[in-house]
């Protein structure tokens, strides 16, 4: 069985180590050059211009994208 993590606002479930998790926001998961993780992520919000910012977090270091 796959195990899963929580990501986000209303904590959905992300497939760890799966390179296609289902639950990901476009293009994610991508590879996490921090570690050998991959980075996943889901939608957080917008602005009034479109603008908008995703939750994420590697499946093997717990590290944030955007804190690297």
């Amino acid at each position: 069985m796959t195990e899963r993590f929580t990501l986000g606002e209303f904590q959905d479930e992300h497939a760890r180590g799966n390179a296609k998790c289902p639950d990901c926001w476009m293009s994610y998961p991508k590879p996490h050059a921090g570690c050998t993780g991959l980075m996943h992520a889901e939608f957080g919000d917008e602005n009034c211009d479109g603008d908008y910012w995703l939750y994420t977090k590697c499946d093997v270091c717990g590290k944030n994208e955007y804190d690297e």
